[in-house]
């Protein structure tokens, strides 16, 4: 995976998004993808900055806005870009297509949302814009490798109902 990104300068300029040196599913840590240019956490590799203001508007879309239907094309045109040069300049910035970086955040927001003991994955799946349980539960273990309820029961350390 190639380790750049875009810096966010409108953020106060000290903020570099980050990714995990060795990265579940190949994006970078939505969660906690903000960090103080310099400082390492164990486990995270910083990026590079880049100044195209298009591709940082993309990034900050897809990991505040992650549950709205987003399209590549609604995107491109709240970037100021065209479809195809936000392709070429998102995946040459961050490595991942844009579908790739917007399904591994909606399935991490979900795994957080899933932390949660009495959540059920029906609403989780509609709130983080995957649609359905199903299609929850395909993606999750895709990325993590395990079923949502595989997950809960490993980090409640017992089975929990709502999967």
């Amino acid at each position: 995976m190639k380790l750049e990104a875009c810096h966010d300068e409108s953020a106060g300029g000290a903020d570099t998004i980050v990714a995990p040196a060795t990265p579940v599913g190949g994006e970078f840590d939505w969660n906690d993808s903000r960090t103080k240019e310099g400082s390492s956490r164990a486990g995270m590799a910083a990026m590079p900055e880049c100044n195209n203001p298009g591709i940082r508007k993309a990034i900050r879309t897809i990991r505040d806005e992650y549950s709205r239907p987003l399209t590549v094309t609604s995107l491109a045109r709240e970037c100021g870009m065209s479809v195809r040069s936000l392709h070429r300049l998102y995946r040459s910035a961050t490595g991942n297509t844009i579908g790739q970086d917007l399904i591994a955040r909606r399935v991490e927001a979900a795994a957080t949302m899933l932390r949660e003991d009495n959540v059920k994955l029906e609403p989780v799946a509609i709130e983080t814009g995957l649609g359905n349980a199903k299609n929850l539960c395909r993606l999750f273990r895709e990325h993590f490798g395990q079923t949502p309820g595989q997950w809960k029961e490993s980090f409640h350390g017992r089975r929990s109902g709502a999967a």
